[in-house]
């Protein structure tokens, strides 16, 4: 486990970042502010940007704070590997992160996982094949 931490604000944000199975675990522990939590964020996600087919996980369980700035952060990582034939996926939310993603509608552009197992699993399947709406 690698521990990397930054001052926020309020406090300090720490990530927790492992591989397993091929993919990659990422578990931001406190505030993700607009002050520093989110460049952190930024900063945590940049070298996997390079990776082409990347997984990840992000698991949001130890999040006490998330601002939207964060969610943008989440959301142009999202759809940048998503270009590289990679998924991010979050699981674990806790009541804040939920509460913040949920208002956002951010579980209608992001897979969420009620386990980190389970995100595993769904991210190493790769994301369901897209549906277009039939025409009437």
């Amino acid at each position: 486990m690698v521990e990397l931490g930054r001052e926020t604000g309020s406090g300090q944000v720490a990530y927790s970042i492992e591989t397993e199975e091929g993919v990659r675990l990422i578990e931001p522990v406190g505030e993700l502010d607009h002050h520093n939590g989110a460049p952190s964020l930024d900063d945590t996600l940049a070298e996997l940007r390079k990776v082409p087919g990347c997984k990840v996980v992000l698991n949001l369980r130890a999040v006490t704070y998330v601002c939207s700035s964060a969610i943008a952060v989440i959301v142009n990582f999202c759809e940048h590997i998503k270009g590289l034939g990679g998924e991010l996926v979050c699981c674990e939310m806790s009541v804040p992160a939920s509460e913040t993603m949920n208002l956002l509608e951010i579980p209608e552009v992001i897979r969420c996982f009620e386990t980190q197992r389970e995100a595993i699993d769904a991210v190493k399947k790769g994301p369901p094949p897209r549906t277009r709406p039939v025409a009437s």
